[in-house]
């Protein structure tokens, strides 16, 4: 009998770790007060993270996670983790003077979303690149997905960014993600004609698989694109916006925090 049940538990932890993310502990030096900072750092994960409800935002892990913001909450200083290190000395200079000015390590930013809007600003001092903003305020309007109207203010500062990668020459992948990130982008803003069109562009799309052999329609992105076009119909019968939340696939820390601010220090 004990050995049964230490097989099944033995199998069931298998599993549970062959759905998870792990992480481990290290060092960085935070290169604004060039202090030593204790943060966390990718450990081991799966495909399944393309599956997580981030995908329609073509966002994944472990931007989606806390811990991928490495913060100095002495200094001030924060980024995700793979730019943590790469500033020029000529930023180095205006943050620690911007930080000096706006930081208050009294009141550091705590929740996952104030990180994200604190290291926002600092980016803003850097020298980012338009792919970086796409990126970022795509995954900020996959955070405030149940604040519909913080989540479209991002939606519409990342479309114009798509737009424009549109007119640039792009990979076959990169293609189906602009397109796709259209359509998407449209149809949450209302503009339901305008991504039938780039759906059904992503539909007809070639690509060529691993073995050089070429295929149209991609089977990741037309799944992804019948989730949509359900949601679409379903705005169409009702004439109303749809519910955006989708039902969370994963424990991952996806979920949008219920942030409860002091009304002392709020501003």
């Amino acid at each position: 009998m004990k050995r049964r049940l230490f097989i099944f538990l033995f199998a069931f932890l298998i599993v549970l770790l062959s759905l998870g993310t792990t992480w481990f502990e290290e060092d960085a030096t935070d290169p604004v007060s060039g202090e030593q900072i204790s943060v966390r750092n990718i450990g081991s994960y799966g495909s399944y993270i393309y599956q997580w409800d981030s995908k329609y935002d073509l966002i994944y892990w472990p931007f989606t996670n806390k811990n991928w913001i490495w913060f100095n909450p002495k200094s001030g200083y924060g980024s995700f983790a793979h730019n943590f290190s790469t500033l020029k000395p000529k930023e180095i200079i205006t943050i620690r003077k911007w930080l000096q000015n706006n930081y208050d390590p009294a009141k550091p930013p705590a929740t996952h979303t104030e990180l994200l809007e604190w290291i926002g600003k600092i980016y803003e001092i850097r020298e980012m690149s338009d792919d970086h903003w796409n990126y970022y305020y795509r995954l900020m309007a996959y955070m405030y997905r149940e604040d519909p109207v913080k989540s479209i203010e991002y939606v519409n500062k990342a479309l114009p960014l798509i737009e424009k990668k549109y007119e640039t020459k792009l990979s076959e992948k990169g293609l189906l993600e602009v397109l796709y990130l259209l359509g998407e982008y449209n149809r949450r803003l209302g503009n339901i004609e305008q991504a039938k069109i780039f759906f059904e562009k992503v539909k007809t799309q070639t690509y060529k698989e691993e073995d050089g052999t070429e295929t149209t329609g991609h089977p990741y992105f037309l799944e992804l694109i019948e989730n949509r076009e359900q949601l679409m119909q379903k705005t169409i019968q009702t004439n109303t916006p749809e519910d955006e939340n989708q039902t969370q696939t994963n424990d991952e820390p996806d979920k949008p925090e219920k942030e409860k601010r002091n009304k002392k220090g709020s501003k």
